[in-house]
Order: structure tokens, then sequence, then C-alpha cells
């Protein structure tokens, strides 16, 4: 299968970078085709312009090529893993913006007409990842919502094929955790990718 790995995070050194690594190998020992996405590497423009928001609703919502791009690159996956840190007990504001602009009408979903019910456009994903780190405990996350957790897994998942399955790897506690903890997640989050 197709798997696309949506990537948010600005330091190159991080922890993060290393757990992108992690879910690559993965990946690829599964056998699966693997494409990346570095939101910040390639400068992703997180705002939505007026214009999008104007056309939102349009038969032909998309007006940047870079949207262009993200979009069928999403059309031709059947698997999204999303690595991120969570900042503020969410998305860093790159990935949520990628969200707001390319999981849009006619990529992400349709709006019926007659019957104003949503209707997926993403019955071809098959699998839906996770994989991030908090400096807060896990209760702590599950009291304020875990919101990543919820659109990943959730919101997704609903768009995604119905047979669709969603998994969620996150260390929470990340700057208290020894070198040993933190090297035995990687070996946990690849393991768990090349079994997909």
């Amino acid at each position: 299968m197709k798997a696309l790995i949506l990537y948010a995070n600005p330091d190159s050194d991080s922890y993060s970078a290393d757990l992108k690594v992690s879910v690559h190998k993965g990946l690829l020992a599964a056998g699966h085709d693997v494409s990346e996405i570095d939101l910040y590497a390639m400068n992703f423009q997180a705002a939505m312009s007026p214009e999008e928001r104007l056309r939102y609703h349009d038969a032909d919502p998309i007006v940047d090529n870079q949207i262009q791009e993200q979009a069928d690159l999403v059309a031709a996956s059947q698997i999204l893993v999303f690595v991120y840190p969570t900042w503020w007990f969410g998305m860093p504001a790159i990935l949520k913006g990628w969200f707001d602009r390319v999981m849009i009408p006619t990529v992400a979903f349709d709006i019926n007409r007659e019957t104003k019910l949503i209707e997926s456009k993403l019955r071809h994903v098959r699998r839906l990842v996770g994989v991030t780190t908090t400096g807060s405990r896990k209760w702590q996350s599950f009291l304020i919502a875990d919101t990543g957790r919820w659109v990943i897994c959730r919101a997704m998942r609903l768009l995604s094929h119905p047979n669709a399955r969603s998994t969620w790897l996150h260390l929470d506690r990340v700057d208290q955790r020894s070198f040993r903890q933190r090297e035995m997640f990687l070996k946990k989050v690849e393991l768990k990718l090349s079994r997909l």
C-alpha cells in the first residue's frame, strides 16, 4: 500500500525527527511505498487565504498549486501517518492549518446538496496513525480531551474506509524520560509500523 507521512516539527534535530525515521523504517519493513511531507521544510502556509475561504464550498475550491499537490498525495495513499509534538494539548499550528487547507470539500468530503449530509472522499484510506509526544502526563491529556487523537483517530476515521483502523502512539512526559526510555519508544514505533 501507499503510505504518506505528515511531519510537523521545525527542529530537524528533535526527538520528533527520530520518530519520523522510525515510522519510515517500519513502513518500509512492512513493504509499503512511503512518501513524506515535511510541512516546515516546505514552508507550508498554515493560514487559509480569504480566497480559499470564499471558494471553500465551490465545485473547485483549490486555488493553490501546493494544496493541489498535497491533495493528490492524500488521494494516492491508503495509509496516513501523522508525526508531531503535542504543544498546548494540540497539534502544531502548521499541521492544524494543513487540515484546514487540504482536508476540504472535494478532497476529504463533499456535502450532498440535497440531504446536506457529509459524504466521504477518503474511502481509500485503510489505516490512520498518530505518533506524538507530550510534556504532560497521559491523564492530563485525557482531561483536556486529547484533541490530536480525536482529529486523527475519530474524525479522520469517520471519513475513511468503513473498515479503517486507527493507531495512536503517544509518549507522555517526554522531557522527563531517560535516553533508554526514548530509545525503547522509537523501537516500539518502528515495530508497530512494521506490522501494518
